[in-house]
């Protein structure tokens, strides 16, 4: 009875967690370039149960469920046509390098701008990485092609640089929503310094200028999950209860 409690306990600890991730995809379901967070569940190890009167094996029980980690939906998603000439989608596969700080992170979110310091920059100010290094924003008018070429007003200043993962990663997001490699046997732990996965640079991206990749969310789906996640908490909640119930009449009456 006492495992009981613990099982619908754990559950709905789980699926508050899980009410929290879709919950978060729905309010950003109109972010441009945002990928829909997921979570994973685990059970918690099998034990043997056995009759106490003559050591008969009974079977296995669990002893309920827990969020393992979590992890981003990479799958594309639809192209939003804005006019910005400094727009740019991603049609392949394929991610924009970012410099953040002394790390290199990874988007597919293209609107970028001339930052302060005179570097083409993302929306959150951290330096867009050309083939060559930083690229220079210039004073013109800035304007992206579809093979990644970046001008300002006749100059060209270079070309974005455009990477893809050979292996099967798992790319797990930072605070501002930008992508690294992780593990992939465990959700959300990255690589310790010098360990990973190389990408390797996508010799012609394909492009298209004057859009944006909108967020890969499907709100439909995610209103369904969250109708999903709420009943599974009540179920787990009356289980709960009629356990403690239960639980309570043995001590106290039956115990009499």
């Amino acid at each position: 009875m006492i495992r009981g409690l613990y099982a619908s306990a754990s559950a709905m600890v789980a699926d508050r967690l899980r009410q929290d991730i879709v919950a978060n995809n729905i309010a950003n379901a109109t972010t441009p370039g945002f990928s829909r967070d997921c979570v994973g569940f685990e059970s918690f190890p099998y034990v043997l149960i056995e009759a106490c009167d003559r050591g008969t094996l009974l079977g296995t029980i669990t002893q309920g469920s827990r969020a393992c980690g979590t992890y981003i939906d990479t799958r594309k998603g639809p192209a939003a046509q804005t006019g910005g000439q400094a727009d740019v989608f991603i049609r392949g596969e394929g991610f924009f390098v970012i410099q953040d700080g002394d790390r290199t992170v990874y988007t597919r979110q293209g609107s970028f701008a001339a930052g302060s310091g005179g570097l083409l920059v993302t929306q959150k100010g951290h330096p867009v990485l050309g083939v060559a290094g930083p690229i220079r924003a210039g004073s013109g008018a800035l304007s992206v092609d579809s093979r990644g070429w970046v001008r300002c007003g006749n100059e060209t200043m270079g070309r974005l640089k455009v990477v893809r993962f050979k292996e099967q990663v798992m790319l797990v997001k930072d605070e501002h929503g930008y992508l690294t490699p992780g593990l992939g046997a465990a959700p959300g732990q990255g690589f310790p310094p010098g360990v990973g996965f190389m990408p390797e640079t996508v010799p012609e991206p394909d492009l298209e200028p004057g859009a944006l990749e909108m967020s890969n969310v499907n709100p439909v789906m995610e209103m369904v999950s969250l109708i999903t996640v709420l009943r599974s908490y009540e179920a787990n909640a009356k289980a709960l209860q009629a356990q403690d119930e239960t639980l309570a009449r043995a001590v106290n009456d039956i115990a009499r």
